[in-house]
């Protein structure tokens, strides 16, 4: 009868370098997502066809000035946006003002 030989598995440790470089590779990472969100973020969106509601919450989080009217539209569903005077792509700054028209729906006669 032969006798079974069975191998002992080792287990590999990382050491504390290995974990501090991991660890920083990491928050590297995680820090430049932020700032390359940010940037994107920072630009200023199309609005058009968004609910009147989220372009409200979106200028206070970028702290921008919103002032909207009501209008007839026979193309856009209400409460949604039709038109911005702010071009798409513009850089968001603290003092940027936007007007937006806000769809009321089809005008009934």
């Amino acid at each position: 009868m032969q006798k079974k030989t069975t191998k002992k598995k080792t287990r590999t440790r990382l050491t504390a370098k290995t974990y501090s470089i991991l660890l920083s590779t990491i928050i590297i990472i995680i820090i430049g997502l932020f700032f390359l969100r940010r940037n994107q973020s920072s630009q200023m969106p199309n609005f058009h066809g968004w609910y009147s509601k989220d372009v409200i919450e979106f200028a206070s989080d970028f702290g921008f000035i919103v002032e909207y009217d009501f209008v007839y539209s026979e193309t856009v569903a209400p409460t949604r946006v039709i038109s911005q005077t702010v071009n798409p792509g513009t850089q968001i700054t603290p003092n940027l003002y936007l007007f937006i028209e806000i769809s009321k729906g089809r005008e009934v006669r």
